[in-house]
């Protein structure tokens, strides 16, 4: 089988990549073929999954959207600081830019944590890896979520649940009442609602896995009108 090296790939589009093959389930390289094959007129986008033990696709099959995007963005918060691992300071930031929190901002909390921790050198390219805390805030999340998908509030309540690390002390800050900090979680989870309006981008493909990714986190499709998929809470 012949070999393809690509170079000078933009950061952007390698971490879009890195993005949807995780979400696919393969290897950037079985997702950059992939991609080439359709774009070129080839055979559909089944056989180059990469089997992960016979479950599904991806490490955060049990997180919803909004969960998936908080892992998604604690890596940007984390080049934002230079850091060449995600904390779980990363997390929370993560959390904030995805869902608000009470009496927390990200621009506040964003300086906090370069204050707490400091500026890093820089991280190289390609996907940073977690620190031994941030993997047991995830695991925690699991658990908080359970039987559910992961939402950013289960992460909120996993970094209190962690309770050491340089989220927990963020957050911990922010509501020195941790028990009034996670009901006020549980209320914003239970006052999920019932509707959200999806904006749909990209090709037909984009569609399909950005619907069924929100099916995933419990909603069915009611209605689709001008590239906006409305969403109801199943």
């Amino acid at each position: 089988m012949a070999t393809l090296h690509v170079r000078n790939v933009p950061d952007e589009l390698y971490e879009r990549l890195r993005v949807q093959a995780e979400a696919e389930g393969r290897s950037i390289g079985a997702e950059a073929v992939q991609l080439l094959d359709q774009q070129l007129g080839g055979g559909s986008r089944r056989g180059l999954r990469r089997r992960r033990g016979g479950s599904a696709p991806g490490p955060f099959k049990r997180f919803a959207p909004a969960g998936r995007a908080v892992v998604e963005r604690a890596q940007e918060e984390a080049r934002g600081l230079g850091h060449a691992y995600i904390g779980t300071e990363h997390l929370l930031l993560g959390v904030l830019a995805v869902r608000p929190l009470s009496g927390m901002t990200l621009e506040q909390a964003r300086r906090d944590a370069e204050a707490l921790v400091g500026r890093g050198d820089g991280a190289s390219e390609g996907q940073i890896p977690f620190t031994a805390r941030a993997k047991k805030v995830l695991e925690l999340s699991l658990r908080e979520a359970h039987p559910a998908m992961v939402e950013p509030e289960h992460i909120a309540l996993a970094i209190l649940r962690e309770g050491e690390g340089a989220g927990f002390q963020l957050l911990s800050a922010s509501a020195p009442d941790i028990h009034f900090a996670r009901a006020a979680l549980h209320d914003a989870l239970d006052a999920a609602p019932p509707f959200r309006v999806l904006e749909l981008e990209g090709a037909a493909e984009e569609w399909e896995a950005a619907l069924n990714d929100a099916a995933a986190g419990g909603y069915e499709l009611v209605s689709v009108v001008d590239r906006r998929a409305v969403l109801r809470l199943a």
